[in-house]
């Protein structure tokens, strides 16, 4: 008989090893499970691992509220809205909600030196008005995913009296005849004020020029920055805090061509306070010569 090749012994030997291994395993299982029972333990310790490794990374939603105190009182027209937020934070944007309306009010870019997402919200140029607001803020990802109030919302009141009007005026407009040598003299009191802040405004006369000296001879009797006692002023009118204008009317005479009060003032005021005194119109001082 012929002897095969000795390639042809070992392909045989290879052969029988697989099919040996084969069967040993389906025969011979071991108590613990076997070298099949150890390869899954092995498997499931390795996902196991990688799971670990992938593990998220805290996000934004972890975002909370640093600044302002709830229930805080707010007295300044300026407030310093901060968050706090672990995870790949890109920029919080934070809104501010007045009278049912809700607007945008500043957004914080990247963490201060404390660490807080901070940006000051200017509420008087957001035509927020006094009362109770409450702010809300989203924290946006790396990824552009946005987190939407994640810490709710933070409610202060806020209380600050009506900024100073602006913008005052004080100009002739009409003259009546009402006697042989007597006029009587309309002038229109006009100024500006944002909307909601003021309840009421009161106009003022001023009793006598606050600058009269000869130094001053020329230039007006109250300035912008003038200290303006309380004795020195005469209530006119009390108007809502709608109005923006007034008519202050007086009477002259072929004799008497000078305005009875040295200057016209207004001011604006709410249940937080009131502001300081815009000038309507000031007469000029005239040392030696004039009196008020």
């Amino acid at each position: 008989m012929k002897r095969p090749s000795r390639s042809a012994q070992l392909a045989g030997l290879i052969l029988c090893g697989v099919v040996l291994a084969a069967c040993g395993s389906a025969a011979s299982p071991s108590a613990s499970g076997g070298a099949a029972s150890a390869t899954i333990n092995v498997a499931a310790s390795a996902s196991s691992s990688a799971n670990s490794l992938a593990s998220p990374t805290p996000n934004a939603s972890t975002a909370s509220w640093a600044s302002p105190k709830a229930n805080a009182t707010v007295k300044t027209y300026k407030v310093k809205l901060s968050a706090t937020a672990t995870g790949s934070v890109a920029r919080i944007e934070f809104f501010v909600t007045s009278s049912g309306k809700s607007k945008a009010a500043c957004v914080a870019r990247k963490p201060d030196t404390a660490g807080n997402w901070t940006c000051t919200a200017d509420l008087l140029k957001l035509g927020v008005v006094p009362g109770m607001v409450s702010f809300s803020f989203d924290a946006t990802d790396a990824s552009s995913a946005v987190r939407t109030a994640p810490d709710g919302t933070r409610s202060v009141t806020y209380a600050v009296p009506p900024p100073a009007p602006t913008d005052g005026t004080y100009k002739e407009w009409k003259t009546t005849q009402t006697g042989e040598f007597l006029w009587m003299v309309d002038y229109r009191a006009t100024w500006t004020a944002p909307d909601g802040y003021a309840t009421r405004f009161r106009v003022y006369g001023l009793t006598r020029c606050l600058r009269y000296s000869a130094a001053n001879n020329g230039q007006p009797c109250v300035v912008s920055g003038s200290t303006i006692p309380s004795g020195a002023v005469k209530l006119i009118a009390t108007l809502d805090g709608t109005r923006r204008s007034t008519t202050i009317s007086w009477e002259r005479s072929d004799g008497l061509w000078i305005d009875p009060y040295a200057g016209y003032l207004v001011r604006a005021s709410n249940q937080y306070g009131s502001s300081t005194y815009t000038i309507l119109w000031s007469a000029i001082v005239c040392s030696g010569t004039c009196a008020y």
